[in-house]
């Protein structure tokens, strides 16, 4: 990637969820809008291409940051942030000698 889609240049960090199809661009909230510009939404296009959907969080911005892959459905989105999210949970757990099965 460019220099200038660095975080602290471009106020976007792209992460994968694991495991999943989905990528988070989370958005510096001094910057709420970087999303919105080219060099980020050039990297947002890319990853649908590659078939990775996007959810761009930026704050207060309400306006629409979610960016589906060809095929993919919201459902499709929603059932993988709701699994990578019990995979980070039963990470928490299993480090903090709990199982999810005994709560």
């Amino acid at each position: 990637m460019p220099i200038t889609l660095r975080p602290d240049m471009c106020g976007v960090i792209f992460e994968k969820l694991v495991d999943g199809h989905t990528y988070l661009a989370l958005v510096d909230p001094k910057r709420e809008y970087a999303w919105k510009e080219a060099q980020v939404l050039a990297v947002i296009t890319q990853l649908n291409k590659q078939g990775f959907s996007v959810v761009a969080t930026s704050g207060m911005d309400k306006s629409n940051n979610t960016f589906l892959a060809p095929g993919k459905t919201l459902g499709d989105l929603k059932i993988d942030i709701i699994h990578a999210l019990k995979r980070a949970n039963n990470k928490i757990e299993s480090h903090n000698g709990h199982s999810s099965l005994h709560n």
